[in-house]
This record gives structure tokens, C-alpha cells and sequence, in this order.
């Protein structure tokens, strides 16, 4: 729908206050305190009966893609631009704003996923049985499952008569609506209670030494195998010669096509079957730690009688959501999903429910998602859809609500870090170092939704982007995106827009 044009001195919608949400799960009790500052956030007071959209805005508005767009100064608490802010778009990234909140508020900062070791028969030198508990531990690392098995050791342990690996029952490892070749990169690596080194193997692609074909360099216990067909023209373009990577089985893949670089090539590689791969890759660590050990099996739960003698312990929350939010880790908000979906006592591992737990707990905190659709938590999912106006509510409920602040202070800064660092358009002046979003991109979309600093005011936006074909660069330059080129025309039109809120 076209935005109603409206002149650059058109008033703003104010945002409205109300009552406390009730707590459905607990009666009467309020989702925030007596004290909360900012205590509901009503979709009518983000979703103006008509679109505000200055002459400046309008302008610079793209012509070929769909935008919805929602800006807020803070200071006012007045809606600034608001351009098809009820439009379901593709959200990608920027939806791990919305499992943020919901972690956090639902787990609390003192959650930690935990990898523990179980004895029964613990008569050193001897361990008739040992159970390894996973959780799903996203940042858990073969150094410190390595650790853990040599605190045996110091306990005077020689011998382990059988290992199982044990974990909560996993529904499913990938999303509805994942793209299939992502399936192989790392970015797309399987969310299961079995996790180590981020279900991901490090390789690379080399040309050999006499020029005639390539090579694939394989970490040592990569516990994957890759048939390597490409073929070599070296000095074609990427645009006539490029590699690809296709999964033909349980941690086997086909490497086709063709390459045409002098240096090696860095490939991530992701796990397809993270049980079997994990047994590989334990039998491996059990006998670089002196354990002469048999095959791990797999169980679901832990026998009675059973023993605590070593619990590894992750990052706590405020750090999870961080790196999260910051690197746009797509295995940690999956794995933080799960763990809100056994929120009411199910030993299972399952994208549905922990959609369905967040989006219920979002609720509580006044977030409307009557018209969302909620897949996963990182966004990776062709099937999620999000509004303008959702995204702004979860935005407006961490900057004004002390307990989430941890939340804003993670996010990406322009020009500083995480996937804001080397953005085009955001590494420079006037945007450097003075925004905090999160992005979202994925093939034909881009998005962002975060803070702008202005001197003594702030504002919080929205900008969503689908149906975007990324034109070729010229002499190796590309343009800055249009949230970019947005922020900046806000900044420089600021003048009016405060006139306007008076």
C-alpha cells in the first residue's frame, strides 16, 4: 500500500500508555513491576491510523523493493516515520531481538547450559561406566570436553569399561523453512543436544603444487570425508568459475564445479549427523586422554544411581546473548530456543515448542504477535514473518526496562564491532560509533532495527527490506543500503522533525 503523503512539518503519533499486562500463567501478577518506567507498549500506538512519511522520506524511498519502517524518538516518545508498519516482512537476523528478550526474561541471567560427567561403579583405577550428559552447549569446544575427561585422570582413573552419551531426546536439528544448500555451512550448522566446536569443521581448498587440480586440507579428527571433483582454471572469474558444496550423505559431501585462485581457500564445513560425528570425535579424545574406552552408545536419560564427579559449566547469559547478538550466532539463539521449549518440564529438544514458548512469554511482556509467524530464533527460516511494529515494541521494552539493558549493550556499534564493524555506509562518519542494531540479512533481504544517538536524543527504528537484488559493484564499490542512507537523511532532517513534535 502507498504511504499517505504528508508534508515534512506533519505532526507525529505519540506513543500511549495503559494498564500492566496480566500474567496469564500466574493470575493477577503483573509481567513488570509497580515501578516499571515504561509498563505497556499497545500496537494502536505504533501503528498510526495513517502513515507518516516526510517529503525527504519519501524521496529516498526504494522504488523496487518492499520497505516497512518504524522510527521513534525516544526522548518524546513520539512516532517519527512510520511506513507500512503492520506489513509482515522476511525478519532473518533481526529476529534474534525478539529470542533475546525472551531468554533472558524466561531462563534469567544465571542460566548456563551445563556438560557433566556421571559415574556408576567408580572404583578407581577402574570406571565400569561412564555417562557424558549433553545439553547443547553452542560454545562447547573439544579443548573443554578434552578437560573434562582429563579431570578423570586426576582422580586416578586408568580404565572405562563403557561410555554412553546421553541427552534429551532431539525432535529435530533444523528449522522448517531452512534453506536445503545452506545445510552444508556453518552458518546452518544442526542445533542438537549433541554439540561440540559448533557442529563445524575447519578445511580448506588449495591449489597443488604443479598447478594442475586442488586439494582439500581436512583439520586432523575432522570425522568427515569430502569427495573434491573441481576442476582448476586458474584466472577465470568467480562469475565463470566457482566451487560448490553439495551434502550426499551422513558427514560426507561433494565438492563440484570449479576453482580459479592462486591461494588457499578457508571452507567451514557443517556436521550433518552430530551423533554419529560426536562418537567419532570422542572416540578420538578418549584415547588422546590415555582411556582405552569402547564406542560411546546413546541413551536419553541417566540411570538411577548414578554419580556427579565433573560438570563444565558454559558462559553465563549476559555473555551468550552477547556474542548472540553481536556476531549474529545463529546455533546459540537456536540453542537458547530449545531450552525455552523445555521451559514446562519436557525432555525434548524441539524448534516448535521453543517457538511457541517464546512468542508466549513475548506476550506476557506486551509484545503482540497476533500476526507473526515464529519458526526458529535466529531467523535463518524462510517461513518466519515479522512486522515493523513488533520489532519496535521489543526495541522500546529493552530500553526502557532496567532488566534488559545487558540487551542493548550487546548489540552490534556502528563502526566499532560485531556485524556493524566493516558495514557499508555505517563505518564512517556521520553513523560511526553511534548506532547500536541489530542486522538481518539473507538472500534478497536486508534489515536493521537498533538506536541512533543524536546529541541529547535517541532514537529507536525499524528498517525492513525483502525483494532486494543486490546490483553489481562498480570499480569494486558498492552503495551503502538504504537503512543507511535512511539513518543519515534522519539526521540531517532532525530539525524539522523536532519542529514538527512541538
Amino acid at each position: 500500500m502507498k504511504p499517505t503523503e504528508v508534508p515534512d512539518n506533519a505532526p507525529v503519533e505519540p506513543l500511549l500508555q495503559d494498564t500492566l499486562p496480566i500474567d496469564e500463567e500466574h493470575g493477577s501478577k503483573p509481567a513488570f513491576s509497580a515501578d516499571t518506567p515504561f509498563s505497556i507498549l499497545p500496537a494502536t500506538a505504533l501503528s498510526p491510523s495513517k502513515d507518516i512519511a516526510p517529503d525527504w522520506y519519501l524521496a529516498i524511498k526504494p522504488k523496487q523493493t518492499n520497505v516497512a519502517v518504524l522510527a521513534v524518538d525516544l526522548k518524546t516518545q513520539q512516532v517519527v516515520i512510520s511506513d507500512n508498519s503492520e506489513r509482515a516482512m522476511l525478519p532473518a537476523s533481526v529476529q534474534k531481538l525478539l529470542l533475546a528478550l525472551a531468554a533472558q526474561h524466561t531462563l534469567g541471567r544465571d542460566f548456563r547450559f551445563h556438560t557433566q560427567l556421571f559415574v556408576k561403579g567408580f572404583k578407581p583405577p577402574v570406571i565400569e561406566r561412564l555417562y557424558i550428559g549433553f545439553s547443547g552447549d553452542p560454545l562447547l569446544t573439544s579443548a573443554e570436553l578434552s578437560a573434562l575427561l582429563g579431570s578423570l585422570k586426576q582422580q586416578g582413573v586408568h580404565t572405562i569399561n563403557q561410555v554412553y552419551l546421553v541427552s534429551a531426546v532431539d525432535k529435530s536439528d533444523k528449522a522448517p523453512g531452512w534453506v536445503w544448500d545452506d545445510l552444508g555451512v556453518c552458518y546452518a550448522s544442526p542445533v542438537a543436544e549433541f554439540s561440540l566446536d559448533k557442529n563445524c569443521v575447519k578445511a580448506s581448498l588449495r591449489p597443488t603444487e604443479n598447478g594442475d587440480g586442488t586439494y582439500v586440507r581436512l583439520v586432523k579428527d575432522a570425522a568427515i570425508s569430502i569427495d573434491n571433483q573441481l576442476s582448476y582454471r586458474p584466472g577465470a572469474s568467480f562469475k565463470e568459475c566457482s566451487p560448490h558444496l553439495a551434502v550426499v550423505g551422513p558427514n560426507r559431501y561433494l565438492l563440484h564445479g570449479c576453482y580459479s585462485g592462486k591461494q588457499a581457500l578457508p571452507l567451514s564445513i557443517a556436521v550433518t549427523d552430530t551423533d554419529v560425528w560426536l562418537q567419532d570425535k570422542l572416540a578420538a579424545l578418549l584415547k588422546a586422554a590415555g582411556f582405552n574406552a569402547p564406542i560411546a552408545e546413546r541413551l536419553h536419560t541417566l540411570p538411577a544411581s548414578v554419580h556427579l564427579v565433573a560438570d563444565h559449566q558454559s558462559a553465563p547469559m549476559d555473555s551468550l546473548l552477547s556474542e548472540m547478538l553481536k556476531e549474529s550466532d545463529n546455533l546459540i539463539a537456536d540453542a537458547l530456543l530449545k531450552q525455552l521449549g523445555k521451559m514446562k518440564g519436557q525432555d525434548e529438544s524441539d524448534f516448535y515448542q521453543g517457538s511457541q514458548e517464546m512468542a508466549a512469554n513475548l506476550k506476557l511482556l506486551g509484545v503482540d504477535l497476533s500476526s507473526a509467524n515464529l519458526v526458529d530464533g535466529s531467523g535463518l527460516s524462510r517461513y518466519n514473518l515479522l512486522n515493523a511494529r513488533q520489532l519496535m515494541q521489543t526495541l522500546l521494552l529493552i530500553h526502557h526496562t532496567e532488566d534488559y539493558a545487558s540487551l542493548k549493550d550487546g548489540l552490534p556499534v556502528s563502526g566499532k564491532d560485531g556485524t556493524l564493524l566493516y558495514k557499508r555506509g555505517f563505518n564512517s562518519l556521520p553513523l560511526k560509533d553511534r548506532v547500536q542494531a541489530k542486522t538481518g540479512s539473507m538472500q534478497g533481504v536486508s534489515n536493521l532495527a537498533g538506536f541512533l544517538r543524536s546529541g541529547d536524543r535517541e532514537y529507536a527504528f525499524v528498517v525492513l527490506e525483502n525483494g532486494l537484488v543486490e546490483p553489481e559493484s562498480q570499480n569494486g564499490k558498492r552503495k551503502p543500503g538504504f537503512a543507511a542512507i535512511l539513518l543519515k537523511a534522519l539526521l540531517q532532517h532532525e530539525p524539522q522533525l523536532m519542529s514538527a513534535q512541538k
